[in-house]
């Protein structure tokens, strides 16, 4: 078996880098295109109108509130009650809170930076309660928003922006 011939691995029997391939071969195979600025200079514009969309619809300028308040869906009047927002560890409280009412706590600082809350208090059924919460990204298109803590009968607190009236 010394007369067999190798079947070459491509379809054509010179490698794609060999310089002794016939020019028929070479327009089959086109080199790969280069790049240049104006082919990069293409999607430019489009990136940047996608980027001043984006950043358009995303920032809306800060949340002012007008009011905080919280509201005591328990049974129970909840006494010592204090939010500690986060990070701007800025404190609201109240010595009572009776039971089915809700209180205002006023806003010393209108523009609303905080993202979280640590909420404590004293319950006469269940002692002290520590209870952390998110706070929800605003929606519509009022700037001046009501910035309300809502607890429930079980200790479950609910926060929500609310348009101010």
């Amino acid at each position: 078996m010394s007369g067999s011939t190798a079947i070459p691995a491509t379809p054509f029997p010179f490698a794609a880098s060999d310089h002794r391939r016939p020019a028929a071969i070479s327009r089959l195979i086109p080199p790969p295109p280069r790049p240049t600025l104006f082919n990069e200079m293409k999607i430019l514009p489009i990136l940047l109108m996608e980027l001043i969309l984006a950043s358009g619809c995303a920032h809306t300028g800060p949340v002012l509130l007008c009011q905080a308040s919280v509201e005591n869906h328990t049974p129970r009047d909840l006494h010592n009650f204090r939010i500690i927002h986060h990070p701007t560890e800025r404190i609201l409280s109240s010595n009572q809170i009776l039971a089915g009412k809700d209180i205002g706590l006023g806003v010393p600082h209108p523009e609303l930076k905080a993202t979280s809350a640590t909420l404590t208090w004293e319950d006469p059924m269940w002692g002290h309660r520590q209870v952390e919460v998110q706070i929800p990204p605003p929606e519509g298109t009022a700037r001046l928003k009501q910035l309300i803590y809502s607890i429930g009968p079980s200790g479950l607190v609910d926060v929500r922006l609310v348009p101010c009236e």
